[in-house]
């Protein structure tokens, strides 16, 4: 089952709120295409403790970001973008069940930022 993809109202959301357990800000887009596995460790190890958290609502990381404490955190910008497709098989050839998320392209202030959207889990 594929998440709805949030929209862009949702993203100036949270632009403003503070990393949390339903909210990560990465600066630089993970390293994935000709990395190796231990390389995707990192995306790999956010994308299962958000699935795997107890939490009341979605998660959401937001890749090209710079978090700024109590104001509107600053877009950066990435200079690629991951494939979807290619991280669904990815993170869920490494897990033990399948797990809900997805990874959508956004354009905000002129600049690429990337968001994974990690719903409730079943």
């Amino acid at each position: 089952m594929r998440p709805e993809i949030p929209g862009k109202e949702l993203i100036d959301q949270l632009l403003y709120e503070n990393e949390s357990s339903t909210l990560d800000f990465k600066e630089e887009q993970y390293l994935f295409y000709g990395a190796e596995d231990n390389d995707k460790s990192e995306l790999l190890k956010d994308i299962l403790a958000f699935a795997n958290a107890w939490r009341r609502s979605d998660a959401f990381i937001l890749i090209g970001v710079h978090e700024i404490k109590g104001g509107r955190s600053l877009i950066l910008g990435v200079d690629h973008h991951l494939n979807d497709n290619d991280l669904q098989q990815f993170i869920n050839s490494k897990s033990q069940r399948p797990i809900t998320f997805s990874y959508s392209a956004f354009e905000l202030e002129g600049k690429q930022i990337g968001l994974i959207h990690i719903p409730l889990q079943n």
